[in-house]
């Protein structure tokens, strides 16, 4: 048995050879050439809730036009302009 019996789906070439380095960069090949490249696992991605939690801008600044947001240990800091927008920068 081999090593392309023992693993279906992915493919060896002999080492040194202009395939098995190609197949190591994942460089493009030539026509009629192909490679298999195992794909990374799929992340699960979180479900947004039906009906997001709605919180009103003056509730958050309460009266002031700036206030400062901590989020995974960094600060962000919203703005009201005089336009009326909010602004968030880090």
């Amino acid at each position: 048995m081999t090593e392309d019996d023992q693993n279906p789906g992915t493919r060896t070439h002999p080492p040194g050879t202009e395939y098995a380095r190609a197949a190591e960069q994942q460089l493009p090949r030539r026509r009629g050439e192909c490679t298999v490249v195992e794909e990374p696992p799929v992340r699960k991605v979180e479900r947004m809730p039906a009906v997001l939690p709605r919180v009103s801008s003056s509730d958050l600044l309460k009266g002031l036009r700036e206030l400062i947001i901590e989020h995974a240990g960094e600060e962000y800091r919203l703005r009201l302009t005089s336009n009326g927008k909010l602004i968030l920068t880090k």
